[in-house]
């Protein structure tokens, strides 16, 4: 049996200026490129800072949500190629992926209707 994933694209980022953004990201595996960190969900984001110490809310911090929309803008804006996710179960570490094909994967997901 498959299992099914609910995601709920969640960042961590700060707006030190009207115009830069500092985001959460890691080095990639291969080739040291930069990843952005997309977390499953708000909760993990915060499991992720409590954890390691990073990206604090009182340096203005913060977990926001984002849609495919707002997702696709940022690494494209910010040149990222992959992303980072955390939060997929059992793992529990970060799977790196395409990141314009995991836009499409969540554009092409079933909306949860809560």
């Amino acid at each position: 049996m498959q299992e099914t994933y609910i995601i709920r694209p969640h960042v961590i980022e700060r707006w030190v200026i009207a115009d830069k953004v500092e985001m959460a990201a890691l080095p990639g595996p291969e080739d040291g490129e930069t990843s952005l960190v997309v977390f499953t969900d708000e909760e993990k984001a915060e499991d992720f800072r409590a954890k390691f110490g990073k990206y604090p809310s009182h340096e203005g911090f913060e977990a926001v949500a984002v849609d495919v929309a707002g997702l696709r803008n940022m690494i494209r804006t910010w040149g990222f190629r992959t992303i980072a996710l955390c939060g997929l179960e059992p793992a529990g570490g970060a799977d790196c992926l395409d990141a314009e094909a995991f836009c499409e994967m969540l554009e092409e997901a079933e909306p949860i209707v809560e």
